[in-house]
């Protein structure tokens, strides 16, 4: 492991990027909402009188999960659309941004301003399939796609010098 620190991180986000962080968040309450959409069909054939015999359980139940399964992509199709429309409304297209993990605290530049956040005020550090994200508030992060870090490695092994094991989130 790399005991320097990594270099600025220049980033520029597209929608994709802030659709792929806002179903992160999500995920959990999708997988949720799978689950209940599929149980609330069980039961509303269960009442309706679907499954009077054992055999109408296997037409039911693939029935369910194909139904809960159109239901939560549709949350999902409706979720990317709106946080492109947000996206574009918040005037993040085409804004480079600056990302550097220094050795007190992580500055982000966007737009001309600088704003330096101490290590030990941040939340967490996560990582997504896409992304690492590094969390200042429960809903506020510091995107970093992974197509823009030259190092992975070396950004993974700062997030892990400065923060606590009980903040980080990452894979490997």
């Amino acid at each position: 492991m790399s005991e320097t620190q990594p270099g600025p991180i220049r980033i520029r986000l597209k929608a994709e990027d802030y659709a792929g962080f806002q179903l992160y968040q999500g995920r959990w309450q999708l997988v949720g909402m799978f689950v209940f959409y599929a149980c609330l069909f069980v039961l509303l054939a269960k009442w309706s009188g679907l499954l009077q015999a054992a055999s109408g359980l296997a037409v039911v139940i693939p029935a369910a999960l194909i139904v809960s399964g159109l239901m939560v992509w549709y949350q999902i199709y409706r979720m990317r659309v709106r946080s492109g429309k947000r996206f574009e409304g918040e005037g993040l297209s085409g804004l480079e941004q600056q990302i550097e993990l220094a050795e007190t605290e992580v500055r982000h530049t966007a737009g001309g301003q600088t704003t330096g956040l101490p290590w030990d005020e941040i939340r967490k550090a996560a990582e997504s399939s896409r992304a690492i994200l590094i969390y200042f508030a429960s809903n506020k992060v510091i995107l970093l796609p992974k197509r823009d870090i030259a190092d992975l490695a070396d950004v993974k092994a700062a997030l892990r010098r400065h923060l606590p094991a009980s903040k980080l989130r990452l894979k490997g």
